[in-house]
Order: C-alpha cells, then structure tokens, then sequence
C-alpha cells in the first residue's frame, strides 16, 4: 500500500479526532437534553400562505413543501437532541372563546391532527387544500424521529408552554428551543427556554427579547396585555406599542418581579398626572385582566387528564427514521421534487435525532 504523506495523515488523523469527540459527546446527552418543540400549526400556515410550490400533477404543495424545508433546517442548525411537533387539538379555542367570544374569528383555518384521516372538505378549495396538505405532513412525520401531538381542547400555544414549564423543567433537560414566529412565547424565555423564529432565522434569549423590544423577557406578558394581539383578534389598549409601554411602566425593562395588580395599582396612582394614557388604561382595567387570562402561558389551565395524556406522548419510545416508508409516501403523494435526494437529506437531517431514538 501506498505509504500517507504527512498532510494525508494529519487529516485522517483530524477526522478520526473529530468523530471520537462527537461519539463522547453524545454519550453525555440524552434524549431529553436538547429539546426542540414545533409550534406546528404556526409553521404549517406560514409555509401554506408564503411557498407557491407544486407537484407534478399542478396541485399546490407548499404547505408540505414548506413545512419540511423550515423543519429539515432548524434541526440541522440547533441539533436537538429530541424534536416534537405540536398542533392544536379539536376543539382548542374554546377555552380562550369563553372569555372572549371574538377570539381568532378572523382566522378560517381549522387544522385537525387526530382527524388526519377522516374526509375533510368544507366546501372552500383554500380550505380544503390546506386540510389535505396537512393531512400529507403528519402521515410523513408519522415515518420520523419525532414526537407529534394534538390534546382535544387544549390549542397548541398551552401544550407548548406546559412542556416547557413542567414536563422538561428537569436536571436531564439542558435547552429548551420553541420554533415559532408567535411572540406570545417570549413571556417563557429564561436561561434554558429560547424561542427560535424561523423567519428571522434568529434565537431570542432573555438578551435576544431585551434588545429587541427593551421589554425584559420575565415581563414581556404585561406588554402584550397592553398591546393585544391583532393575528388573534385580541384588542389592546389603543396606541401601546413597545416604546409607550416601557414609558408608562418602567418595570417592564427590568427583572424585577411585577404582577397584574401592581401594573392596575401603578396606572392608578398615576391617574390624571401628565400621560393621558394612564387614565385610557384605568378605564380599560377589564381589558388588562381578559387579555391576561387569554395570553399569560405561565400556568397551566387545564385538567390533569390532559396533562397525562401530553406526559405519556412524552414518555412513548420514539422510532428512528422509517426510511422505506418516507420513500413510499414520497412517491405517492408525488412529493420527489420538494424533497430531493431524499435518501441523503433524511440522513443529514435525522442522524442525530435517530441515535437518541434508538438509545430510548
């Protein structure tokens, strides 16, 4: 054999050094250590309404399309040790309508996990496209590395948030990484939870919200309660914004801790002082305490039913990649022009999520 000159070795040698530092890294990891959680109806929309792809037969496939381009990239830039995909369950906003009955009645799009196999057809072609499409993305994700669910009555935004604060609020878990443009979940941020926007293409940690807002992440729920949420149909008090909100509670641009009744008792103490904005908050109190109920993620409102249920996903091996299957579908659904090479993207992509699938 051909004796290595010494630049070969060095970079045989520098090879080798770099899987044995892999292999030891992740044989000080679990599955639970680096967890990434899809806001998976927020993702799903935003592919759906932005890519106009389609396949062979002229249907419209950029929901799919999409959806696993944003997750094949967010896996192969965080590198999660875990990967779960949440929607939100059959009947989710009812909680939110019974507080205020015009919550999200400007949205048309009702997506059903648990229903993904039943005939879904409105009468609306957009409708219909868009139910038919997802139907597509959870049957592939079915054939994964990763974890999906759907809790009857619970929207995904709880689930979430319950995850975070609860089922990975443990020793094992390292990082927690939330993929959602939705900001309502910067309110969860801290030291171990970030929020991932798969936009922006950016990480927010407590910095991150700080220096993008001036609104600490720990406080960040008291602005939106101000603000209110137009995507939701959430009205706020009118003219807040960021700048006005920091100005009227300086509190917000702090870690110190502050409630909905010292923001009430602040406002009031100010009453009729130079900022008229005071006295709009004052008489709008009604509007502060709602859209807290609606927004606040901290704490789980809902029964311990739901909360099993959501742990037992959790807790449910997860299976490596179906390879076979993958190429199947792929085929049926005349999806090889959004996934190309799709034999070396499943390994690019799930590679590490499949060694953590088989060491559970």
């Amino acid at each position: 054999m051909e004796k290595l000159d010494k630049h070969k070795k060095s970079r045989l040698f520098s090879i080798f050094e770099n899987l044995d530092s892999d292999i030891d890294l992740r044989s000080e990891r679990n599955i639970n250590s680096d967890v990434l959680i899809i806001d998976g109806n927020n993702n799903y929309i935003r592919c759906h309404c932005a890519n106009p792809a389609i396949n062979a037969d002229g249907e419209h496939i950029g929901g799919i399309d999409g959806f696993f381009k944003s997750l094949g990239y967010a896996i192969r830039t965080l590198q999660p040790t875990r990967c779960i995909v949440v929607f939100d369950g059959v009947g989710g906003s009812q909680r939110r309508r019974a507080i205020y009955s015009n919550y999200k009645n400007k949205r048309k799009s009702k997506l059903r996990l648990n229903r993904v196999y039943e005939d879904l057809d409105d009468g609306s072609d957009e409708q219909t496209s868009i139910l038919r499409q997802m139907q597509k993305v959870v049957v592939l994700c079915q054939n994964l590395p990763v974890s999906m669910m759907a809790i009857d009555n619970i929207e995904a935004d709880d689930s979430i948030a319950f995850l975070c604060t609860e089922v990975f609020n443990t020793d094992k878990t390292e990082n927690i990484t939330i993929m959602s443009n939705d900001k309502d979940f910067y309110q969860l941020v801290n030291k171990k939870i970030k929020v991932y926007s798969p936009t922006k293409k950016k990480i927010f940690g407590p910095k991150e919200v700080y220096d993008e807002f001036g609104i600490t992440a720990k406080n960040f729920i008291y602005y939106k309660i101000l603000a209110g949420d137009s995507s939701d149909n959430i009205d706020g008090i009118k003219g807040i914004k960021e700048k006005t909100a920091v100005k009227l509670f300086p509190q917000l641009s702090t870690e110190d801790d502050f409630t909905l009744n010292e923001m009430i008792r602040y406002t009031q103490d100010n009453v009729n002082g130079k900022l008229k904005a005071y006295n709009n908050i004052n008489e709008n109190v009604n509007i502060l305490h709602r859209n807290y109920d609606l927004m606040q993620l901290g704490t789980a409102d809902f029964n311990t039913h739901s909360k099993l249920k959501i742990q037992n996903i959790i807790n449910h091996k997860v299976d490596p990649t179906n390879v076979y299957e993958f190429t199947k579908l792929l085929k049926k659904y005349k999806l090889f022009n959004v996934i190309k090479s799709h034999d070396t993207w499943l390994r690019d992509t799930f590679d590490n999520l499949d060694f953590y699938a088989k060491q559970s």
